[in-house]
């Protein structure tokens, strides 16, 4: 009888987590996740300074204290403005969020492309400390700049009614190429007229005929 009493009193205490004399607790770990994100400008492009706007949100029921939250880019595509990438926050209730705020500046050496960006949220409840990473991904655009030069008008003396041949240069000064460009001329007692040049890449030239 006394066997089976004390068989009973071991299940019972493994049961409710009691061994050897030491109470344990079993407890969820605290989740924190990225659940939305918004940036200040749906273009974004190469050396431009945007704002994240982002929600942290605490998936558990337990409370976490003590959150910093890093945004940062591993290869310094993205450099913090007027702070350093990190936020502070004394505690997330559980199921419940905090809204944060960080200003970037991206790279002007940036190529046309989507670029990672991480957000490091450390954490702490009564049972330990945590650490998270999420990733977002910033598209970035480059932006187009054309200038035209050496416009000059290849017939010595024109009279009216003539055929004249108009020459000039369309220079890509921007860091795009840019793709099926035309070039239209008018102008008083001119009859309109466009000329196909075609793609033209950063940094090149095209002829306008």
């Amino acid at each position: 009888m006394k066997r089976r009493i004390l068989a009973y009193l071991i299940v019972f205490l493994l049961m409710t987590g009691v061994s050897a004399g030491t109470m344990r607790t079993y407890a969820a770990t605290p989740r924190v996740m990225l659940s939305e994100y918004s940036l200040s400008s749906d273009e974004i492009y190469a050396g431009d300074t945007f704002t994240l706007d982002f929600k942290l949100t605490n998936t558990s029921k337990n409370t976490v204290m003590n959150l910093k939250c890093t945004v940062s880019s591993e290869d310094g595509s993205f450099l913090p403005v007027d702070s350093t990438g990190s936020e502070y926050v004394a505690e997330i209730k559980g199921k419940e969020e905090a809204e944060l705020s960080v200003r970037l500046s991206s790279l002007k050496s940036l190529s046309a492309g989507s670029f990672k960006l991480s957000v490091r949220s450390e954490y702490e409840d009564w049972n330990g400390s945590y650490e998270v990473t999420d990733t977002i991904y910033v598209p970035i655009k480059l932006k187009t700049d054309v200038i035209i030069s050496d416009t000059y008008i290849a017939e010595e003396e024109i009279r009216l009614g003539d055929n004249i041949e108009v020459l000039s240069t369309i220079n890509n000064v921007g860091g795009a190429d840019i793709y099926k460009v035309k070039a239209t001329i008018k102008g008083d007692n001119v009859a309109e007229t466009t000329s196909f040049i075609g793609n033209v890449s950063a940094g090149k030239n095209g002829n306008i005929d």
